[in-house]
C-alpha cells in the first residue's frame, strides 16, 4: 500500500521538511537523537499537524493542508509503537490491548506469551512485557501500515533478538510493509530495505541499504553509517586538495568528466559529488599498514594508495571488542585514524620501528560541500 508523504514543520531549532515515497518495504529514517524523525512519524498519525504538505495512504488522503483535511489519528488506521511503549498506565494488559480490538485480545495475550499477565499494569511489567503488550496493542486494531519508533532500544541485548522476530511477524501480517525509525544502524540494517537518512529536519540521501552502508551519498550517510575517518577538503592553489585533518595532498582536476570537477587519479576515484567535493572519507576497514620504508617508494603494492601519516607502534592503541581488533593512531596534526585490524596486521604494529597508514585511492569516498 502506497504511502506519499511530503511535509513540513517549523521545529524549535530547524524546520522538518521532509518527501518520500513508500510502498511494499520497510523503510527505515536513519538519524541521530533530535533529528526529526520521531517528529515525522508523528506528523503521519496525526499526533501532530504538520505547517504544510501532503499525507496519504493507498490514495486515501489523511492530511493534505491546501484542501483543509486532517483526519484524526483513529481513521488513519495506522498502527504505532511509540518508543516508550505508550500504554495506558491505569489499564491492564488485557484492557490495554483490547483499545485496539476487543475481539482480538485474546489472540493476542497468547500470541505474545502474556498470558497470566491480563490483570498487571504497565508498572508491574518489565521492559520485555511492555513492549510485548504495546505490539500487541498496535496489531490488535488491524492497521493498515505500522510504523515503529525506536522498537528496541528499551530492551536488553537478550531480549532484542525475540523481540525482532515478534516485529518481523508483525511487519509480515501487514503485508511486509512498515516505517521505521532508528538511530541503530544495526538493527536498521537487519530489518529495511531502503533507508533515507535524516539531518536537522532534512533528508539527505534515499538508498537501498547495502548501497548506503558501502557508497553512502552523503557526509551525514557516511557518519550514521559508523564512518569515523572524515577530514574537510582545503584548496591551496596547488592542484591538489588539503585533507586538513591527516596533512596530505590529494590530487585534484580542474574539469572532471563532462567538465565537472573530479579527482585526477587516472579513473582511479570516482567523485559522485561531480563538482569540488567539502570532505573525504574512508572505511576503517579500508586502511592498510605499511612499512616505513615503502615511504620511499621501495615498494610498488603502493601504487594506487595515499600515505596517510607516519605512526610509531608505541602511540598506537589496539582495542579488542566483540566487532574485532581496531587500532587507532594520530597524524600529526593530532587527529585520530581508525583502522580494522586483520589478524595478520596486528603483529605488523609491534615487529616494524616506523609504520605508515595508507588507503586505495578507490576506497575514498567524497562528499559535496
Amino acid at each position: 500500500m502506497k504511502l506519499h508523504v511530503d511535509i513540513e514543520k517549523d521545529l524549535h531549532s530547524f524546520r522538518l521538511k521532509v518527501s518520500f515515497d513508500t510502498d511494499g518495504e520497510v523503510f527505515a529514517v536513519l538519524g541521530s537523537s533530535g533529528s526529526g524523525k520521531s517528529m515525522t512519524l508523528k506528523c503521519i498519525a496525526g499526533i501532530e499537524k504538520p505547517d504544510r504538505g501532503v499525507v496519504t495512504l493507498g490514495g486515501r488522503v489523511l492530511f493534505d493542508s491546501a484542501a483543509g483535511i486532517d483526519l484524526p489519528p483513529q481513521k488513519r488506521r495506522i498502527g504505532y509503537l511509540f518508543q516508550d511503549h505508550a500504554l495506558f498506565p491505569h489499564m491492564t494488559v488485557m484492557e490495554n490491548i483490547s483499545c485496539g480490538s476487543e475481539k482480538n485480545a485474546r489472540e493476542y495475550i497468547d500470541r505474545f506469551y502474556l498470558r497470566g499477565k491480563e490483570d498487571l499494569r504497565p508498572h508491574q511489567l518489565s521492559g520485555g512485557e511492555k513492549q510485548r503488550t504495546a505490539i500487541a496493542r498496535m496489531l490488535a486494531a488491524e492497521p493498515k501500515l505500522i510504523m515503529l519508533d525506536e522498537p528496541l532500544s528499551a530492551l536488553d541485548s537478550y531480549l532484542k533478538s525475540g523481540m525482532e522476530e515478534e516485529l518481523v511477524r508483525a511487519i509480515g501480517q501487514c503485508g511486509g510493509q512498515a516505517l521505521l525509525v532508528s538511530h541503530d544502524r544495526e538493527e536498521i540494517y537487519r530489518l529495511s530495505d531502503r533507508i533515507a537518512v535524516l539531518e536537522e529536519g532534512r533528508l539527505t540521501c534515499i538508498q537501498e541499504k547495502k548501497e548506503l552502508f558501502a557508497y553512502p551519498a552523503s557526509l551525514a550517510a557516511a557518519r550514521l553509517t559508523g564512518c569515523e575517518n572524515i577530514s574537510a577538503l582545503h584548496d591551496d592553489g596547488s592542484g591538489s586538495l588539503l585533507a586538513e585533518a591527516w596533512g596530505v595532498q590529494i590530487p585534484y582536476a580542474a574539469a572532471g568528466p563532462d567538465g565537472a570537477d573530479g579527482i585526477d587519479t587516472d579513473g582511479k576515484v570516482p567523485d559522485p559529488c561531480r563538482r569540488r567535493p567539502g570532505h573525504v572519507a574512508f572505511r576503517a576497514r579500508d586502511v592498510r599498514i605499511v612499512n616505513g620504508d615503502e615511504r620511499e617508494g621501495k615498494n610498488r603494492d603502493l601504487d594506487g594508495m595515499i600515505l596517510l601519516c607516519p605512526v610509531e607502534p608505541e602511540k598506537i592503541r589496539v582495542m579488542d571488542d566483540l566487532n574485532g581488533m581496531t587500532a587507532k593512531g594520530k597524524t600529526r596534526g593530532g587527529q585520530s585514524i581508525c583502522c580494522a585490524l586483520q589478524p595478520d596486521m596486528a603483529g605488523m604494529i609491534y615487529d616494524r620501528q616506523c609504520m605508515y597508514f595508507a588507503i586505495p585511492y578507490d576506497k575514498l569516498m567524497f562528499f559535496d560541500r
